[in-house]
């Protein structure tokens, strides 16, 4: 989910499910979310933003007199800045090696992520 406080009601409706006999998974997001599935361990994993190291680098930026007053600045996997949760005891092995392949060639430039529209559109037709 992404789906801020309100997605509070996909951990409800995962865990009312799972109780009814479903096997259902859910994704966190922003943070490690694995208290919000239990007791029924419906979270898969969490995909989570490192607020904290954001905010510590351009702390240290500050006292080191570079503050980045007026401009955008990133903080994607190659700088910390997002992840996979901790917390992914329900991911297999193999699914683990994946998500670790991907992050490396991300972070070494072999793919690049499309963030506009017209990007996607330009990687989804390099797919075929």
């Amino acid at each position: 989910h992404a789906a801020g406080g309100t997605g509070q009601g996909v951990f409800t409706e995962a865990k009312n499910r799972k109780k009814n006999g479903e096997d259902v998974w859910v994704i966190g997001v922003d943070r490690d979310q694995v208290e919000e599935g239990m007791p029924e361990n419906v979270t898969l994993t969490s995909m989570v933003k490192r607020v904290d190291t954001a905010v510590e680098q351009v702390a240290k930026d500050t006292k080191d007199g570079k503050f980045p007053a007026g401009k955008v600045v990133e903080f994607g996997l190659k700088d910390g800045g997002v992840d996979i949760a901790p917390s992914k005891d329900n991911v297999s092995k193999e699914a683990l090696d994946k998500v670790e392949e991907y992050k490396k060639q991300i972070i070494d430039g072999d793919i690049k992520v499309p963030s506009t529209d017209d990007e996607y559109k330009e990687y989804e037709a390099s797919l075929k």
